[in-house]
């Protein structure tokens, strides 16, 4: 089975607790006003890959604690998202984390949405609202919110969380994470 990816970074302490692999999937039908991906948003850009050579990838990098999938919307494509979530919770100790732009009622009354509730750490949800800004380092916006699915973390865990500046062996510069976004 194939997942339709923007990008992947093996490791990233500014998009979850701890070193974390991050996905952030291709994608997204919600059209938020100024959102901070609108590259991830055509389902038809990013690449394929197939969820166990993905699976693989996270699993090569050690010293990471977990997985933060973001987007476009990974619920979007549930089927490969499911497999893959399943894939780390049943063979690793790895913690999850999702950035949906879902709402938790959303997802609770969808039969198949609700699925990724069993297979998830902490779920970060909500529209993205460009008038509502944030001061959480996980939240784009004031409206979203964080909820915390198993006790592995609080919210101590993920309130002293910051941007990054990564350079790839190419010399290609990327920015991760919300906060370097704000302005004060």
């Amino acid at each position: 089975m194939k997942l339709q990816i923007n990008s992947e970074l093996v490791s990233s302490s500014a998009n979850g607790p701890g070193n974390r692999y991050v996905i952030w999937t291709q994608g997204c039908e919600l059209n938020c006003d100024g959102c901070f991906n609108p590259e991830s948003h055509d389902i038809n850009n990013g690449f394929e890959i197939d969820v166990d050579e993905l699976y693989q990838n996270v699993i090569s990098i050690k010293q990471n604690e977990g997985v933060s999938i973001s987007g476009g919307e990974p619920l979007l494509q549930m089927e490969p998202l499911l497999e893959l979530l399943n894939k780390i919770k049943k063979e690793t100790n790895l913690s999850t984390l999702i950035f949906t732009g879902y709402t938790f009622s959303e997802i609770e009354v969808d039969k198949e949405l609700s699925k990724i509730l069993e297979l998830t750490d902490i779920l970060i949800l909500g529209r993205y609202e460009n008038s509502k800004p944030s001061e959480h380092p996980l939240l784009g916006s004031s409206n979203q919110e964080i909820i915390f699915l198993t006790d592995r973390y609080s919210m101590k865990d993920i309130s002293n969380i910051a941007c990054e500046v990564i350079i790839d062996d190419k010399g290609n510069i990327k920015i991760t994470g919300i906060e370097i976004l704000k302005t004060k």
